[in-house]
């Protein structure tokens, strides 16, 4: 389903990334074709960054990068000649990875890595489209511009963000007790383990006081 679920996205940015165009001119097939070979070179890059840090490979971390790629190559799809391309999605692709790695580190949970590709891999997808711009490559002023809009993007939503998680837990509550924290709203909620690969006691997280015939719902707290 995990793999099901990229290749919907997968086959969906072409018409993301194509459709920016507006018409349907010779921009177009350079544009597919970067958008395919980012998604790949992603994919490649972040196996190859678990690989060389002796870490497991999980078909997350492969879909992850391919989304990564992905994400990597937006911004500059229409601008980018080929081999830049293919260098922004293998980059993405490590982002992707590492990213992950760090926010587990830190200790931050993010589920289904969004920040890792969406955040992390955006502001190198943002960069690299003024840096590996065709005709201009390395300009620092071009790069200096994407910055700033990398700048003003974060200004503008985190403040907003935190805004509204603030109201939000304030209101209704937006952190589940510890105990569901431990277990993991897959099995409080569902009574199913999600992300087997990532499960290795579930003893030790209150998983055999669950009942067998009726999953514990999940509350928050104010």
């Amino acid at each position: 389903l995990v793999g099901l679920g990229v290749f919907l996205l997968w086959f969906g940015w072409f018409g993301f990334n194509g459709g920016s165009t507006l018409a349907a001119n010779e921009t177009l097939g350079p544009i597919l074709a970067n958008t395919q070979l980012a998604g790949a070179a992603g994919v490649m890059g972040a196996l190859l960054a678990m690989r060389l840090a002796r870490q497991p490979l999980y078909l997350t971390t492969a879909v992850n990068g391919g989304l990564g790629g992905l994400v990597a190559i937006t911004a500059g799809c229409a601008t980018m000649t080929a081999p830049f391309a293919i260098l922004s999605g293998l980059l993405g692709g490590v982002i992707a990875a590492l990213g992950s790695r760090l926010l587990l580190r830190f200790r931050l949970d993010d589920v289904v890595d969004a920040v890792s590709v969406h955040a992390f891999c955006g502001v190198w997808g943002t960069v690299a489209a003024g840096l590996f711009f065709t005709g201009d490559l390395f300009n620092p002023e071009r790069i200096i511009v994407q910055l700033i809009g990398v700048v003003a993007a974060f200004a503008w939503s985190f403040p907003v963000a935190l805004l509204s998680f603030k109201l939000i837990d304030r209101i209704w509550g937006l952190r589940v007790n510890a105990i569901h924290e431990r277990r993991g709203l897959d099995i409080s909620e569902h009574y199913e383990t999600g992300y087997p690969e990532f499960q290795t006691d579930l003893s030790n997280r209150g998983f055999e006081s669950l009942p067998e015939s009726q999953p514990q719902r999940a509350t928050t707290i104010a």
